[in-house]
């Protein structure tokens, strides 16, 4: 089962360790250099709306949040 939450600065660590590659850092985080750390997530986190986790069967399975966030238009990043 998927449940989500407010993501957590003890969870960028797992968080930054998603991307396998360049390409699917760039995805995640296009400004942020690879392979990432948690505390350049974090720092990008508190510029952002939303910072969520999904959880299944209570382990960290995705992350998502909002940036550039206007009436009508929003954009956000997700692994």
């Amino acid at each position: 089962m998927y449940r989500y939450r407010d993501a957590k600065k003890e969870d960028l660590g797992q968080i930054a360790a998603f991307p396998r590659d360049r390409r699917e850092a760039f995805f995640m985080y296009p400004g942020g250099s690879c392979p990432f750390s948690a505390e350049a997530l974090y720092e990008a986190a508190l510029k952002r709306l939303l910072p969520t986790v999904v959880l299944r069967d209570g382990e960290i399975a995705g992350y998502a949040n909002a940036y550039d966030l206007e009436e009508g238009n929003a954009a956000g990043s997700a692994t």
